[in-house]
């Protein structure tokens, strides 16, 4: 996914997570049963989900896979400091719940002119939704010049996708997300 770039080692070396993402796994089949969770909205009951976040070599659930059409999966995501991480403070936490659509190309042609990365005006594969806020909220980190431009879901924080409801209700070393129906 793009916006922003520099969340997984797919970046090369302009990266904040020097992971593999598990969507990127998932299609190389190199994510074990034990590392995600995956459910179709139809299927998707009310409930609880402890992630671990990707940056730590600790065994545990990394993603959530959410089916919301035939083309259509979001993948939820944790980060913090870990041995996978590069440059993040040691304060850094948060999810990041990714879009992806099968039935879309990336288009490039707009990066140096405009282009907002959100899938809109240029079409991209993959996109980061970011969280509802009441107010302007800028969590930009900007010790790399990256940040995390607006996508990274702090504590009480939530994204609604197709009648699909994410929230991160609890953090500590991992974070804790609610999934539900609208």
């Amino acid at each position: 996914p793009v916006n922003p770039p520099g969340w997984g080692v797919e970046w090369g070396g302009f990266t904040h997570s020097e992971v593999l993402l598990p969507w990127n796994q998932s299609i190389l089949d190199w994510i074990n049963p034990g590392q995600y969770f995956c459910v179709s909205s139809g299927n998707l009951i009310n409930q609880k989900i402890t992630l671990v976040p990707l940056e730590q070599s600790i065994s545990g659930l990394r993603t959530i896979f959410i089916r919301v059409s035939q083309s259509e999966v979001l993948m939820v995501v944790s980060h913090r400091k870990g041995d996978w991480s590069y440059n993040l403070p040691d304060n850094y936490y948060g999810t990041m719940v990714a879009l992806f659509d099968t039935t879309k190309q990336t288009d490039r042609t707009g990066e140096a002119s405009g282009d907002y990365q959100d899938g809109i005006t240029y079409s991209k594969s993959g996109v980061y939704l970011h969280p509802e806020r009441s107010g302007v909220v800028d969590h930009t980190w900007t010790h790399s010049g990256a940040g995390d431009w607006g996508a990274l879901m702090q504590l009480g924080e939530s994204i609604t996708y197709k009648g699909i409801n994410i929230k991160l209700i609890a953090v500590n070393n991992f974070d804790t997300v609610e999934i539900s129906k609208v």
